[in-house]
């Protein structure tokens, strides 16, 4: 079935089944309290905001929420983003949708059942903040305190993510609340913007993930994910993803000639960088993907269960930023997939 088809069947059965949300974690009630809610400050005359509407994340509870919406003004370059989440946040992305998407504008729906390829959908922004992350430790996690946001992208000048009138997109939201209380809250990103002629360099972003795992009960087992390069760019930044029971985790460049170097390296995974990884950030050309050559993860896990955990419950992705890219790109074991 083709994935046009599989987003269609999603949407009708999502249209179903909607009006029986509230009570499960569905869209906030209007006279329900915001305790989840984040203190956001009112934007500058530079930014965009995008806000999602309220949603509620039942207690001891996993749930991804979506929301698509579509980008409304004028082309412009992104040069930093700052998002504003609740405490209990896994991940917020903003991902590219592809203008044929058959999801309406303004959608939003309990979003954790896979359906159709939405996953595949590619993220717009990834890490890049060498001025504000701790380089070598990874211990400040870009969040001073629960009034304000995490800052995700600080790009040098000059340097910009392009936004064009039109484009279409969702935010994934994917929170664990383990409070015996549920949360009401809402994402903000705000989005700092400069003119397009005034960009002199375009950046996007790459994720790779693996997309399927099965590791077995009791056991210390490896993965690898192979992902090519098809133009030539530099890397921006490099960082990892695993969750509780990562083991080590490692990124090689393999080159065309044979030669292979490690660009990244964690011997011993430290739990709490599932959700603050330690983000490797470098100079233009201080590393450079040409045609052919690719990354290979090496994600190792110690699996202390006594059953087979998978995906989503573990995963193996490694993200970043690259220039020159006008349109980002995520490659689903070994496939990539350009511009959402």
């Amino acid at each position: 079935m083709s994935r046009f088809a599989l987003a269609l069947l999603s949407l009708a059965l999502l249209l179903f089944v909607l009006p029986a949300c509230a009570s499960t974690g569905g869209p906030a009630p209007e006279d329900e309290p915001g305790g989840g809610d984040p203190e956001v400050p009112a934007p500058d005359q530079d930014e965009v905001e995008i806000r999602t509407p309220e949603w509620i994340i039942p207690a001891g509870t996993e749930i991804l929420w979506c929301f698509f919406g579509v980008w409304e003004i004028e082309d412009v370059g992104v040069v930093q983003v700052e998002v504003f989440d609740s405490p209990v946040s896994h991940h917020t992305l903003l991902k590219s949708v592809p203008a044929d998407d058959p999801m309406p504008i303004d959608f939003m729906f309990d979003c954790t059942a896979p359906t159709g390829d939405m996953a595949a959908y590619a993220v717009l922004f990834e890490g890049y903040t060498p001025d504000f992350f701790d380089h070598d430790l990874g211990d400040d996690d870009g969040q001073e305190d629960d009034d304000e946001g995490t800052l995700w992208l600080d790009l040098p000048e000059g340097m910009a993510v392009k936004m064009v009138e039109g484009q279409r997109w969702m935010v994934d939201a994917h929170y664990i609340n383990p409070t015996d209380e549920d949360i009401v809250t809402s994402v903000t990103f705000q989005l700092r913007t400069t003119p397009e002629d005034e960009v002199e360099q375009w950046v996007g972003a790459w994720t790779h993930h693996a997309q399927t795992l099965e590791l077995p009960p009791g056991e210390i087992t490896s993965r690898e994910n192979t992902c090519g390069w098809e133009d030539e760019m530099s890397i921006l930044s490099i960082g990892p993803h695993m969750h509780e029971w990562g083991y080590s985790y490692a990124v090689d460049l393999h080159r065309t000639d044979g030669a292979v170097e490690r660009v990244y390296n964690v011997d011993e995974w430290d739990p709490e960088w599932r959700n603050d990884p330690i983000v490797e950030f470098f100079e233009p050309g201080e590393i450079t993907v040409r045609p052919g050559d690719y990354f290979t993860t090496t994600c190792t896990w110690n699996n202390t269960t006594d059953y087979m955990l998978d995906y989503p419950e573990e995963m193996c992705s490694t993200f970043g930023m690259a220039t020159p890219l006008e349109t980002a790109f995520e490659c689903y074991g070994g496939v990539s997939n350009q511009g959402g």
